[in-house]
Protein backbone atom coordinates (compact mmCIF):
# COMPACT_ATOMS: atom_id res chain seq x y z
CA UNK A 1 0.00 0.00 0.00
CA UNK A 2 1.51 3.33 -1.03
CA UNK A 3 1.08 6.59 0.93
CA UNK A 4 -1.77 7.91 -1.24
CA UNK A 5 -3.67 4.64 -0.88
CA UNK A 6 -3.11 4.58 2.88
CA UNK A 7 -4.38 8.15 3.28
CA UNK A 8 -7.39 7.36 1.08
CA UNK A 9 -8.18 4.44 3.40
CA UNK A 10 -7.84 6.71 6.44
CA UNK A 11 -10.17 9.29 4.87
CA UNK A 12 -12.68 6.59 3.96
CA UNK A 13 -12.52 5.11 7.47
CA UNK A 14 -13.15 8.44 9.21
CA UNK A 15 -15.80 9.50 6.69
CA UNK A 16 -17.76 6.28 7.19
CA UNK A 17 -17.36 6.56 10.96
CA UNK A 18 -18.74 10.11 10.93
CA UNK A 19 -21.73 9.09 8.80
CA UNK A 20 -22.52 6.03 10.90
CA UNK A 21 -22.16 7.80 14.25
CA UNK A 22 -24.36 10.65 12.97
CA UNK A 23 -26.98 8.24 11.63
CA UNK A 24 -26.93 6.30 14.90
CA UNK A 25 -27.43 9.53 16.85
CA UNK A 26 -30.45 10.38 14.70
CA UNK A 27 -32.01 6.95 15.19
CA UNK A 28 -31.64 6.86 18.96
CA UNK A 29 -32.63 10.52 19.30
CA UNK A 30 -35.87 9.89 17.42
CA UNK A 31 -36.58 7.17 19.96
CA UNK A 32 -36.03 9.66 22.78
CA UNK A 33 -32.79 8.05 23.96
CA UNK A 34 -30.94 11.31 24.52
CA UNK A 35 -27.95 9.88 26.43
CA UNK A 36 -27.05 7.50 23.62
CA UNK A 37 -27.78 10.22 21.03
CA UNK A 38 -25.43 12.65 22.78
CA UNK A 39 -22.75 9.96 22.93
CA UNK A 40 -23.04 9.17 19.20
CA UNK A 41 -22.96 12.92 18.40
CA UNK A 42 -19.73 13.23 20.37
CA UNK A 43 -18.22 10.27 18.53
CA UNK A 44 -19.32 11.80 15.20
CA UNK A 45 -17.53 14.99 16.22
CA UNK A 46 -14.29 13.07 16.84
CA UNK A 47 -14.62 11.29 13.51
CA UNK A 48 -15.27 14.57 11.68
CA UNK A 49 -12.24 16.16 13.36
CA UNK A 50 -10.04 13.24 12.31
CA UNK A 51 -11.54 13.32 8.84
CA UNK A 52 -10.64 16.97 8.44
CA UNK A 53 -7.07 16.32 9.61
CA UNK A 54 -6.54 13.32 7.33
CA UNK A 55 -8.07 15.11 4.33
CA UNK A 56 -5.63 17.98 4.88
CA UNK A 57 -2.70 15.56 5.08
CA UNK A 58 -3.89 13.83 1.90
CA UNK A 59 -4.46 17.11 0.09
CA UNK A 60 -8.21 16.59 -0.40
CA UNK A 61 -10.39 19.68 -0.34
CA UNK A 62 -13.63 17.73 -0.48
CA UNK A 63 -14.70 14.15 0.15
CA UNK A 64 -15.52 13.91 -3.56
CA UNK A 65 -11.74 14.13 -4.18
CA UNK A 66 -11.40 10.66 -2.67
CA UNK A 67 -10.28 8.30 -5.44
CA UNK A 68 -12.47 5.46 -6.58
CA UNK A 69 -10.68 2.33 -5.52
CA UNK A 70 -11.17 -1.04 -3.97
CA UNK A 71 -10.67 -0.50 -0.25
CA UNK A 72 -8.97 -3.39 1.50
CA UNK A 73 -10.03 -3.91 5.12
CA UNK A 74 -9.22 -7.60 5.27
CA UNK A 75 -12.25 -9.84 5.77
CA UNK A 76 -14.32 -7.16 7.51
CA UNK A 77 -16.16 -3.98 6.76
CA UNK A 78 -14.41 -0.66 7.30
CA UNK A 79 -12.92 -0.67 10.80
CA UNK A 80 -15.13 1.99 12.36
CA UNK A 81 -18.34 0.66 10.89
CA UNK A 82 -20.81 -0.01 13.69
CA UNK A 83 -22.44 -3.37 13.51
CA UNK A 84 -25.35 -3.26 13.60
CA UNK A 85 -26.41 0.36 13.20
CA UNK A 86 -29.17 0.81 15.75
CA UNK A 87 -32.67 0.80 14.30
CA UNK A 88 -35.89 2.22 15.68
CA UNK A 89 -36.99 -1.38 16.34
CA UNK A 90 -33.86 -2.08 18.38
CA UNK A 91 -33.22 1.04 20.44
CA UNK A 92 -30.04 0.74 22.40
CA UNK A 93 -29.09 2.29 25.71
CA UNK A 94 -25.94 4.26 26.42
CA UNK A 95 -24.03 1.17 27.57
CA UNK A 96 -24.86 -0.67 24.34
CA UNK A 97 -23.93 2.38 22.27
CA UNK A 98 -20.58 2.58 24.00
CA UNK A 99 -19.95 -1.15 23.57
CA UNK A 100 -20.63 -0.85 19.83
CA UNK A 101 -18.32 2.16 19.55
CA UNK A 102 -15.61 0.40 21.56
CA UNK A 103 -15.65 -2.52 19.13
CA UNK A 104 -15.42 -0.14 16.16
CA UNK A 105 -12.55 1.81 17.72
CA UNK A 106 -10.67 -1.41 18.54
CA UNK A 107 -11.00 -2.49 14.89
CA UNK A 108 -9.60 0.88 13.79
CA UNK A 109 -6.58 0.36 16.08
CA UNK A 110 -6.15 -3.12 14.61
CA UNK A 111 -6.27 -1.77 11.05
CA UNK A 112 -3.73 1.01 11.64
CA UNK A 113 -1.42 -1.19 13.72
CA UNK A 114 -1.54 -3.83 10.99
CA UNK A 115 -0.59 -1.29 8.34
CA UNK A 116 2.23 0.01 10.54
CA UNK A 117 3.55 -3.51 11.08
CA UNK A 118 3.42 -4.53 7.44
CA UNK A 119 4.40 -1.42 5.49
CA UNK A 120 7.95 -1.13 4.18
CA UNK A 121 7.46 2.65 3.80
CA UNK A 122 8.65 4.57 6.89
CA UNK A 123 6.24 7.47 6.15
CA UNK A 124 3.28 5.10 6.18
CA UNK A 125 4.52 3.32 9.30
CA UNK A 126 4.88 6.65 11.11
CA UNK A 127 1.39 7.84 10.12
CA UNK A 128 -0.22 4.49 10.81
CA UNK A 129 1.37 4.38 14.28
CA UNK A 130 0.19 7.94 14.93
CA UNK A 131 -3.37 7.07 13.86
CA UNK A 132 -3.32 3.83 15.87
CA UNK A 133 -2.21 5.77 18.95
CA UNK A 134 -5.04 8.24 18.46
CA UNK A 135 -7.58 5.43 18.13
CA UNK A 136 -6.08 3.70 21.21
CA UNK A 137 -6.82 6.91 23.09
CA UNK A 138 -10.48 6.56 22.15
CA UNK A 139 -10.45 2.91 23.21
CA UNK A 140 -8.87 3.77 26.55
CA UNK A 141 -11.29 6.63 27.18
CA UNK A 142 -14.26 4.39 26.42
CA UNK A 143 -12.90 1.55 28.55
CA UNK A 144 -12.33 3.89 31.47
CA UNK A 145 -15.73 5.52 31.16
CA UNK A 146 -17.33 2.11 31.01
CA UNK A 147 -15.42 0.99 34.09
CA UNK A 148 -13.40 -1.58 32.18
CA UNK A 149 -10.06 0.08 33.04
CA UNK A 150 -9.04 2.06 36.14
CA UNK A 151 -8.05 5.72 35.87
Amino acid sequence: MDLCTFLAHAVKLEHEAAIIYTKSAEVVSAAKNQDAAAFFCEMAGYANSHLKDVMTRAGYKDISDLPEMSYQWGNRSAPETLSPIPSSDDIIDLDSAMTMALDAERRAVEFYAGVAASSPDPRIRTLALEFATEERGHVLALERFMGLKPY
